[in-house]
């Protein structure tokens, strides 16, 4: 069996497909890492992997002050990264645009003002309510701040969620906002019953991929939870400043390498050549 065949099995795609053939994806996600005895955030490991394959391409370890942002990355063009919706801010989307790469994030609520080509401001939740159950929707508007004259071609697709799956994503943002005793305004409140992705791929590539694309992103939490619970990550045993850095770029050193012997093997043969299986 050869190794594209064995990781298929596994459920990692090597290859993309047609449409993704001119883009290099990566998945973009950040981790805490704690101190001995620290109730908070200590550190936090930026991350960045190659969704085809997953191999990781890029790292950053930070103190907590550094915030999750695609400014972290260096950006190649035609790398499209993907990321949930604390990527989702107008200084780390530029970053991308401006040099020659594409993003795939979550929507995030009052981040920046999105304009319609009339200049008036798009009214996002009217428009979402137009959709039925499964319909995919699609919006091409302008990103601008208050603090930037700088716009950012943007497209919004959204999907409207089951009554069922809204009321859960209902009570979880409840839930996090009573235990963080924050109020949540109702506007944010009623998006949570719909999947709004902003992005700056083409028009011609079709909102239900887009859609299906983003939800390959989770491959990213799981690189996370192999290194915290296999390679001992997710708890520093190291409190000086130097050794603590020292100490967790020796473990991701060690993962890349584990990393690289794991590949290596799935495409190795004892027969010098893959045995085809029917």
């Amino acid at each position: 069996m050869d190794g594209n065949r064995i990781l298929k099995e596994e459920g990692v795609n090597i290859l993309p497909p047609d449409w993704l053939s001119d883009y290099q994806v990566r998945t973009i996600d950040a981790s805490v890492i704690s101190e001995p005895g620290s109730t908070g955030t200590d550190w936090r490991l930026h991350y960045s992997i190659k969704l085809f394959g997953l191999q990781c391409d890029q790292f950053l370890i930070s103190r907590p002050g550094v915030g999750e942002s695609f400014v972290n990355f260096g950006v190649n063009k035609n790398d499209l990264l993907l990321g949930d919706a604390a990527y989702c801010g107008f200084r780390g989307l530029a970053h991308v645009s401006n040099r020659g790469g594409y993003f795939l994030v979550r929507f995030k609520n009052k981040a920046f003002t999105l304009l319609q080509e009339n200049k008036k401001e798009f009214r996002m939740l009217v428009e979402l309510k137009k959709l039925s159950y499964g319909e995919v929707g699609d919006w091409s508007v302008q990103a601008t701040t208050s603090n930037s004259n700088n716009k950012l071609a943007i497209r919004v697709c959204a999907i409207k969620k089951s009554e069922e799956e809204a009321e859960k994503s209902l009570k979880k943002v409840l839930r996090a906002m009573r235990k963080k005793q924050r109020k949540i305004d109702p506007e944010t409140l009623e998006l949570h019953r719909y999947v709004i992705l902003l992005t700056s791929l083409p028009n011609n590539i079709k909102r239900d991929l887009i859609m299906e694309l983003y939800r390959s992103r989770w491959q990213i939490e799981v690189a996370f939870k192999r290194l915290k619970s296999i390679m001992g990550l997710g708890h520093l045993h190291k409190i000086d400043e130097e050794s603590a850095q020292a100490w967790l770029h020796g473990k991701l050193l060690v993962a890349l390498l584990a990393q690289a012997i794991v590949d290596e093997g799935r495409f190795f043969s004892p027969w010098g050549y893959p045995v085809q299986t029917k």
